[in-house]
């Protein structure tokens, strides 16, 4: 193999590519800084422009007529492996660019046009394979068979189709259908894929898919992985590890299998699986509007919840908008992130966290957590049995501030805060003891003097009235 290298000013690496021992060779070609031009001729060359906006051909030029041509002979590699930067090359978009070499204008023809790090500014003809920078580079094939190389950072790889060689390299790397016209199977597990644009393809060292418009089966390896479906009816299976599962459009099933798995869904009636090990979380943060989750009746699920059921699932967070997110008699974590949300846990020793917004929080029967987040949030007793006596029985508030409200109208309903004095044998008195680093409020609802209801509050507080809705 010929090497040739050139300096950091703009040239031409010039009439010895032209010379018929140099053209008929496999060449290694290194154009440095400057803008220069690649000319790899015949045999299956490397064309490495380097810095500043280069022409890279891959195969021969032809003028005729004022016409510009190329005839591709050999497989051309265009490599970017001491760009500084992540690079940005698909040689399925083609553009019509103008051609001025050696103080010739070639006219308009269509390239690829690079951008990103050594990339940027790059036109490419007649280029086959691709080879990446060390950092995070996006490389696009054609409809032939195409050979591209991530090396190392977190590269995304579409080969577009013709049976590629695709290798992620180093780093978290994902092999990308979008653009097939069928669905794809992609297996990381076994680095295998077949069916659409992944027909013939050969796979290494990839740890995340995305798939196709239309129904794919995507499955993951022992590592975390992230996995999107995108349109149609995808089947997804992430495997040990912690894994990302988008289902994206379409009615989806996604089994996280080990691990503690991420599950999008999206919209369309998915089916949500959390696999065996691990706390599963279903995510609704993509949702384009509010959503309603019930866990004890999955029937009412509305927005990107409705239709969707739920199997091995622990954990549950809204979207960024006002939720309703309903327990079930198991102990639920439901998380309204953003927006003015309403959570009740139902039975079991529920954790609900409101988020961003003005939120309600109703833990149920159980000895429950709740943690309003930002915003005046209200925490809702609705029951006797909503928050029992004793430490280990009564819910706890983790972050009641200044604005918040503790609603205790359904079932002391003109009670009376009597602050922290004792009990007076009058029905719904409610006081307030501190002790260490926590205050208690107890509530007597027969006026026994006995303390019915206890909540803990995480903290010191001076309680009044005004923090009470009664």
């Amino acid at each position: 193999m010929a090497h040739f290298e050139g300096t950091n000013a703009a040239e031409v690496l010039p009439t010895l590519l032209l010379s018929p021992v140099l053209a008929l060779g496999n060449d290694d070609i290194d154009g440095n800084g400057g803008n220069d031009a690649l000319l790899g001729w015949s045999g299956n060359d490397i064309l490495q422009g380097g810095e500043g906006a280069d022409l890279i051909v891959g195969g021969i030029l032809i003028l005729t007529g004022g016409l510009l041509g190329l005839q591709v002979s050999g497989l051309d590699t265009a490599s970017y492996v001491e760009s500084s930067a992540g690079v940005n090359v698909d040689l399925s978009i083609l553009l019509n660019v103008n051609i001025n070499l050696l103080g010739l204008n070639l006219g308009l023809t269509l390239a690829t046009v690079g951008s990103g790090g050594d990339a940027e500014g790059d036109i490419l003809l007649g280029m086959t394979h691709l080879t990446g920078s060390a950092f995070d580079d996006f490389l696009g094939g054609t409809s032939v068979a195409n050979t591209l190389i991530g090396g190392d950072g977190n590269d995304t790889l579409r080969g577009a189709g013709g049976g590629d060689t695709l290798s992620g390299g180093n780093g978290s790397d994902m092999v990308d259908y979008f653009t097939s016209a069928s669905g794809v199977t992609v297996d990381l597990s076994t680095q295998t894929a077949s069916g659409g644009d992944a027909t013939g393809d050969t796979l290494s060292s990839f740890e995340s898919i995305r798939g196709s418009e239309f129904a794919d089966n995507l499955t993951g390896s022992t590592g975390a992985n992230l996995i999107s479906g995108e349109g149609g009816n995808d089947i997804i299976a992430g495997g040990a590890g912690a894994d990302a599962l988008f289902g994206e459009g379409g009615t989806d099933t996604i089994d996280g299998g080990d691990g503690n798995d991420r599950l999008v869904g999206g919209g369309g009636a998915d089916v949500l699986i959390g696999g065996a090990g691990g706390a599963d979380t279903a995510y609704y943060d993509d949702a384009p509007s509010g959503v309603t989750v019930n866990l004890g009746n999955v029937a009412a699920n509305t927005g990107d919840a409705a239709g969707d059921t739920y199997s091995g699932i622990e954990y549950f967070a809204g979207s960024a908008f006002a939720d309703i997110m309903i327990g079930d008699e198991a102990n639920n974590l439901l998380s309204g992130w953003t927006g003015d949300d309403n959570l009740n846990g139902g039975a079991g020793k529920d954790q609900l966290f409101g988020g961003d917004g003005a939120d309600t929080l109703n833990g149920g029967a159980g000895a429950d957590t709740l943690t309003g987040g930002t915003g005046a949030d209200i925490f809702v007793f609705s029951a006797a049995s909503d928050s029992g006596v004793g430490y280990a029985n009564a819910d706890l508030i983790t972050d009641f501030t200044s604005g918040d409200k503790i609603d205790l109208s359904a079932i002391v309903s003109g009670g009376t805060f009597i602050g922290s004095a004792s009990f007076g044998h009058h029905a719904g008195e409610i006081r307030v003891v501190t002790a260490g680093f926590q205050t208690g409020i107890f509530v007597d609802l027969n006026g026994d003097a006995n303390a019915d209801i206890q909540i803990r509050l995480s903290g010191v507080h001076v309680l009044t009235a005004s923090d009470f809705t009664l």
